[in-house]
């Protein structure tokens, strides 16, 4: 097989993996923003951080009533207490799924898994 052929199959190879990695972590930091609380299943978002975050100051902060991803109706009993905890798990998720992709951002490309054979 002509050389030049082969560089462009090997780069393509590490480029497909870059991608599949990429897409691996960002699927982790996706399952890593889905909360179980109270009976219900939430997907923490900016959105419903600040979707619950205005309801709080509305002044709904006790035995407030939020859908969840299912959109069963779920009681939160303290809505500030619900607030810092969807808070610290997003912030958690978001700086691992930051590192890990510093950290694929920052591995050379001949180190990447190769995921098909010539």
């Amino acid at each position: 097989m002509d050389k030049n052929l082969e560089s462009i199959i090997e780069l393509s190879d590490k480029m497909l993996s870059f991608r599949t990695q990429r897409l691996y972590i960002k699927e982790k930091f996706e399952a890593d923003t889905v909360f179980g609380y109270s009976s219900g299943i939430f997907k923490i978002d900016q959105s419903f951080i600040s979707y619950v975050k205005v309801m709080i100051e509305l002044g709904k902060k006790s035995n407030t009533v939020v859908l969840d991803i299912n959109s069963n109706p779920i009681m939160i009993e303290n809505l500030d207490n619900f607030l810092v905890e969807i808070i610290d798990r997003y912030v958690s998720a978001l700086n691992r799924y930051h590192a890990e992709y510093q950290e694929l951002k920052s591995t050379k490309p001949g180190s990447w898994k190769i995921s098909r054979k010539v």
